[in-house]
């Protein structure tokens, strides 16, 4: 696939190392990111919910990931991310962002994703609600930010960890959700944006995290479920093409694994895995083999708790790094090498919040990757632009408008609202509702 420009070049959301061409799955190279307008699917990551009583595993708070990446010798050092004297934004006069009138989204809605579900040429959006019973809630899109009232959908015991992706090769987006550590449900998509019901199947011991990748490289896109449990497992289920999955085979990962990412990290065009174990100080990545299997983890140093995870080039080596959200306020960046490690940075600043998703894209257009945090301790999204060498400059901070149904940004991802080549932001908020801002750079 020849390298992008315009609308595609600037959306440079990471989430799942694959395209869809086709019925063909396979990992991107650098020059290749895709938007959402390019695939009709544009995939977020979700957020993953605490757990509860699960051994003796620490219970968390919401947690999010927005993610995933392009195929990424150099290496630029390692700066950590202070969120300390940030700068306040969303104002009528703000340079990046213009938020509008927040959008009523049912109850504890922590997941948000997008794509074109209806094959207009407008990205519409896919929201969950983690409750029991659970919905899913879509919102067409008119193209200019704004969206039709949602359409609502039950969705078993809760909706968390959202991903979308065509799973059975008709050429409809379908979505795929984590049910509250349970199990996961698939609900298949119609060509008019509508989906059928949710079918329940299980996924793991204690579902959370999900990614969406060729696993197997038959070309059909396959699950990784992060399941919250110690020691913590990934399970894979591969996809048979038809909205089905096999059964979940499990492989060893970190400690309390919570969210998930997909990448290839190593170079070797097979899909590999990462996490943030919440349970712990660490990040892993298991290495794929092409054939539907995770190599050991590999464990990196990160931050307290870390329950957010995101995957895109931030230095401009042309390599995967790594960016985690810890749940103290503070975000850790790991600088890829290529052949899946990472340089890790120990020292890490404080804001005094809670990052709960991340989401990679190129908000000012200067072709570099920008990180947007949602802090749910702060009621804030927070901006932090990309310099291109790893490091990013000083925060710009966004509170979350107030609805009646509440605050709590739980999940924030990036993708183009308004058909004018910049990435807009998508925040997921706990309370009951969605924010939007529109790139005004």
């Amino acid at each position: 696939m020849a390298a992008l420009s315009g609308t595609a070049a600037r959306l440079a959301v990471t989430w799942a190392m694959i395209a869809v061409e086709g019925c063909a799955w396979r990992p991107l190279p650098l020059d290749s990111v895709t938007s959402a307008v390019d695939l009709g699917v544009h995939d977020l990551a979700p957020v993953a919910h605490g757990p509860g009583d699960v051994g003796d595993l620490e219970e968390p708070q919401r947690e999010g990931s927005d993610l995933a990446s392009p195929l990424f010798d150099d290496l630029a050092p390692v700066v950590p991310l202070d969120f300390a004297d940030g700068v306040d934004g969303s104002s009528d006069t703000d340079p990046f962002f213009r938020a509008i009138p927040p959008l009523p989204a049912g109850n504890q809605t922590y997941s948000v994703a997008a794509a074109d579900l209806n094959r207009d040429e407008r990205i519409d959006l896919v929201v969950g609600n983690s409750v029991d019973p659970g919905a899913i809630l879509v919102f067409l899109g008119h193209g200019d930010g704004t969206f039709d009232e949602p359409v609502h959908y039950a969705a078993g015991v809760g909706a968390d960890n959202l991903r979308l992706a065509d799973f059975d090769g008709d050429g409809n987006t379908d979505v795929v959700a984590a049910s509250d550590g349970k199990d996961c449900q698939i609900m298949l998509g119609r060509a008019d944006g509508s989906f059928g019901s949710a079918v329940a199947f299980p996924c793991g011991p204690e579902p959370y995290g999900i990614a969406v990748a060729d696993f197997d490289s038959d070309g059909r896109p396959d699950l990784a479920v992060a399941n919250y449990v110690v020691p913590g497992t990934v399970s894979l289920l591969l996809g048979r093409g038809d909205g089905t999955f096999g059964a979940p085979i499990e492989f060893a990962a970190g400690n309390g694994p919570l969210v998930l990412v997909s990448a290839d990290v190593d170079g070797d065009q097979h899909a590999d895995a990462m996490a943030a174990n919440y349970n712990s100080t660490t990040a892993s990545v298991m290495l794929g083999n092409g054939h539907g299997a995770l190599g050991p983890p590999l464990t990196f140093a990160c931050g307290q708790s870390p329950g957010a995870i995101a995957v895109g080039d931030v230095d401009g080596d042309g390599k995967p790094d790594l960016i985690v959200g810890n749940s103290v306020g503070d975000v850790s960046t790991l600088l890829g090498h290529g052949d899946g490690s990472f340089v890790v940075d120990a020292t890490f600043h404080n804001k005094g919040g809670f990052v709960n998703a991340l989401a990679l894209a190129d908000v000012d257009g200067n072709d570099t990757l920008d990180l947007l945090v949602a802090d749910i301790g702060l009621n804030e999204v927070h901006l932090l632009l990309g310099n291109g060498d790893g490091s990013f400059q000083a925060v710009r901070d966004y509170p979350v408008p107030a609805p009646a149904s509440g605050l709590d940004p739980a999940d924030v991802i990036a993708t183009d609202l308004n058909r004018d080549g910049r990435p807009d932001a998508v925040v997921a908020n706990g309370g009951g509702s969605v924010t939007v801002l529109l790139n005004v750079h």
